[in-house]
């Protein structure tokens, strides 16, 4: 038996830039609910603008990385900052690619 789909909300704009193709790592705080064991590869995901059912994308891990986020690129760094108010933490850096909208 598969796992669930790991259902991703996202603001719209990071959203936009999965759905443009120009995004293709979402970064999420290290804990119980984003860890190597939460998305293995090949899980499929469903990213969501928001928590609406209107807007989403069907796509699967393809890679997942975790580390410090004071490591990851300026840019990657304030959007961290901006979501969790410091970059003294673990990030997971799950790797998707879009299958096709859900």
């Amino acid at each position: 038996m598969s796992a669930r789909p790991l259902f991703i909300p996202l603001k719209a704009r990071h959203f936009d830039a999965f759905k443009s193709g120009e995004k293709t790592v979402e970064f999420r705080a290290w804990g119980p609910r984003w860890n190597v064991g939460t998305c293995p590869v090949g899980r499929e995901v469903i990213l969501s603008r928001g928590y609406g059912k209107a807007d989403r994308l069907r796509g699967v891990v393809i890679g997942y990385e975790e580390g410090k986020a004071c490591t990851l690129s300026p840019q990657h760094q304030a959007d961290v900052l901006n979501c969790y108010g410091l970059t003294d933490i673990i990030i997971c850096a799950i790797h998707i690619e879009i299958q096709e909208a859900a």
